[in-house]
C-alpha cells in the first residue's frame, strides 16, 4: 500500500455554482492504493483507489467492544462510538452476543429510523458525507488455569435440606 499526500486545485478560469463552493474548494488530499513501479512509472489497479471523499465528511461507526471471562452466561455487547468524536448518528443499532469462550462480531447495522447525523454544535450535518461502519468485538476468554489468578477460583453454592428426627431409643 502506498499513501500519496497532495493538493486538489482547481484550474484557472474554472467557476462554480456558489451553493458548491465548499465542495470544490482547494483541499489536501491523501489516498491509500496499491500500485507497481515498473521502468520508473507507477501503474493504478483498475479501482484501487476506492471511494474517493474529496471535500466529503467521513463519519465512521464503530462497535462498541468489551473481553470478559467465561462464566456460563450469555454477554451482550450493545452501541457505538462515532468519528468525528462529538458528532452523532441515529438510525443504527450495533450489538452482538455470546456465550462460550469465543469472539463475537458487535455488528453495526441500520435500523428503519431515518439516518440524522449532527456535528459536535449539535447542527445538523446536511452533506456530503459518508457513513462507514465497522464491527466492534465480545470476547469472552477461558477461565485461567493458574491458582494464583482470581479467576481460577469457581463459586459454588451448596444448599442441603434440613430437618429434625426423633430419637426412638
Amino acid at each position: 500500500m502506498k499513501t500519496v499526500s497532495f493538493t486538489v486545485r482547481l484550474k484557472e478560469g474554472v467557476t462554480i455554482p456558489e451553493d458548491a463552493e465548499e465542495l470544490y474548494t482547494n483541499r489536501d488530499v491523501d489516498l491509500t492504493f496499491d500500485s507497481a513501479m515498473t521502468g520508473g512509472k507507477v501503474h493504478f489497479d483498475k479501482g484501487a483507489i476506492g471511494d474517493p471523499t474529496v471535500g466529503v465528511t467521513v463519519i465512521t461507526l464503530t462497535g462498541n467492544s468489551d473481553t470478559v471471562v467465561y462464566d456460563g452466561s450469555s454477554h451482550t455487547v450493545e452501541g457505538y462510538t462515532v468519528t468525528p468524536e462529538g458528532y452523532t448518528v441515529t438510525g443504527y443499532e450495533a450489538s452482538g452476543r455470546g456465550t462460550l469462550p469465543g469472539e463475537y462480531p458487535v455488528v453495526v447495522s441500520r435500523t428503519d429510523d431515518p439516518v440524522v447525523v449532527k456535528d459536535s454544535d449539535g447542527d445538523l450535518v446536511k452533506g456530503p458525507y459518508v457513513i462507514k461502519t465497522e464491527n466492534g468485538l465480545l470476547k469472552i476468554t477461558d477461565r485461567s488455569t493458574d491458582p494464583e489468578d482470581p479467576n481460577y477460583q469457581y463459586e459454588i453454592t451448596v444448599e442441603a435440606n434440613s430437618g429434625t428426627v426423633k430419637y426412638n431409643g
